[in-house]
């Protein structure tokens, strides 16, 4: 016996639709881009994410921790600003740019993570929720100052939070599509292809292989009803569809990853001494080595073995560091924030907005008690993608920061638009989405001076927990085993 499962239909969006967006997307490039070029000061990882970009330009070998998309992106939009490769990112902690060239590369992936909340307003509104749910969700990701300061410098997260949200659109209209159709089957690959987009920037985006894993064997279940070979069939059909333009990505961002880097550079120490062999001394004749590069090893086993070494590499981080934070404490901000850059009393801090992240888990939570709306499967896709996109991080032994949750984050408020339409009558949706939209944009407004890092209001109006800077408990008993010196505190000086 089978059962038709309660599918949204395909939202057709009209004239409000695009009015909100255009709003929506004017609003998020300002807070984005404004004052972009300050401090003009290196800041946190610029100094890694600054150098990759140079090594590229120089076609110098380097190794990280990270799949290379975001990375090779990065290069590509600094070649149209014809940047040279010339700034010196290392060096004095913090120090002050010689140029205004910086200023292009920063732009890049704030541009890209411009597009998070329209993308998360289509997502939300695929799902065949309202348009106020479509709102609220584009709100609490566009006001949230702890994603907003990670978009806002020289880090691959732009894009990676980019990809992972045109991900989660591109799947919900997919599955909004009659499944016997062909529309289907191509929405299927294009979600094959963002995702392998999203996990190609960093690994903190394979939750969204599970998401879709679950997705779709839960809904050919309950379709068959038993584990025959229809189901079988079906499930290796939605998945080949979805794993291979997701390994074809991937796989092409490394061979890309190596073409652009010919010669022997920094990064040469990570591989094997046959892969080292492979590259190219500046200083020599290199045509035969050209050659060898291509075929032996190929350029797939070359990626998986790169692959393996990225991951040996990121699990390998576990030093003690001052902002290092649990995931216990990222869903409702109990633990500290992340520093990024102190200096004559300004700031730039990586704190959340609380009414951004407390309406997001909450909207998880929500949604699970909606069962009895006809639209609850497609509510629970968000709390499922929190799921398995934040639990995993438990079981990571590496040194973690608050900025690896913002992927669940982002689809946290997904769920918590979708829980307005699951529980409030429709003369009430309207006032609840304006009264999320207040609320997110008031702690934009209190916290936001840590992102764009001009002088914040007091400490006793925007330190609302003293885990922000001291950590919680464990923290600190950490801290004092390492013999680190304390975090420091708003005013840019360590506490004692």
């Amino acid at each position: 016996m089978k059962i038709t499962l309660n599918t949204p239909k395909e939202v057709k969006l009209d004239q409000i639709d695009f009015i909100l967006v255009f709003f929506i997307s004017i609003v998020s490039f300002c807070v984005h881009l404004w004052c972009i070029q300050h401090p003009a000061h290196v800041i946190f990882d610029e100094v890694h994410f600054g150098n990759f970009t140079n090594w590229y330009t120089k076609s110098e070998f380097f190794f990280d921790i990270h799949p290379p998309l975001g990375k090779i992106i990065m290069f590509l939009f600094a070649n149209f600003s014809e940047y040279d490769g010339q700034i010196e990112f290392g060096g004095e902690y913090g120090h002050t740019y010689p140029d205004e060239t910086y200023v292009p590369l920063r732009i890049t992936p704030a541009f890209f993570s411009s597009l998070c909340p329209t993308l998360l307003y289509f997502a939300v509104r695929f799902c065949g929720f309202s348009r106020c749910a479509g709102l609220a969700t584009a709100s609490i990701v566009l006001f949230d100052t702890s994603i907003l300061c990670e978009h806002r410098f020289i880090l691959s997260d732009g894009m990676l939070h980019f990809f992972s949200a045109l991900h989660i659109c591109i799947m919900a209209y997919g599955l909004s599509l009659p499944r016997d159709s062909q529309r289907f089957f191509v929405w299927q690959i294009l979600t094959g292809l963002s995702l392998g987009a999203a996990c190609s920037c960093k690994n903190t985006a394979w939750g969204l292989i599970a998401l879709n894993g679950i997705i779709h064997v839960v809904e050919v279940f309950l379709t068959e009803l038993a584990l025959n070979e229809s189901f079988f069939i079906n499930v290796f059909i939605r998945g080949f569809t979805l794993a291979v333009p997701t390994g074809v990505v991937y796989i092409a961002s490394f061979c890309v990853h190596f073409a652009l880097l010919p010669f022997i550079g920094q990064g040469k120490g990570y591989l094997s001494q046959e892969m080292q062999n492979q590259l190219i001394d500046p200083s020599l004749d290199g045509l035969q080595l050209w050659g060898n590069r291509v075929t032996k090893p190929g350029l797939v086993t070359r990626s998986i073995i790169l692959t393996l070494r990225m991951h040996q590499g990121n699990m390998g981080i576990t030093q003690w560091h001052p902002y290092q934070s649990r995931p216990i404490g990222w869903p409702l901000l109990t633990d500290i924030y992340v520093g990024f850059w102190a200096k004559d009393g300004l700031e730039i801090n990586c704190i959340g907005n609380v009414f951004s992240y407390y309406m997001a888990f909450f909207g998880v939570i929500f949604v699970l008690f909606g069962l009895r709306n006809k639209k609850w499967i497609q509510a629970m896709r968000f709390s499922v993608g929190w799921a398995v996109s934040y639990f995993p991080f438990f079981l990571i032994p590496r040194t973690m920061y608050l900025y690896h949750y913002h992927i669940p984050l982002m689809i946290g408020s997904c769920a918590f638009g979708a829980s307005i339409d699951l529980f409030c009558p429709k003369f009430l949706r309207g006032l609840t989405a304006v009264i999320a939209c207040f609320l997110a944009f008031v702690g934009f407004v209190l916290w936001s001076s840590f992102a764009y890092g001009q002088k914040p209001w007091d400490k006793h109006v925007i330190i609302w927990n003293d885990n922000w800077l001291y950590g919680d408990s464990v923290h600190r008993e950490l801290a004092k085993g390492a013999g680190s010196p304390p975090p420091m505190n708003t005013k840019g000086i360590h506490i004692v």
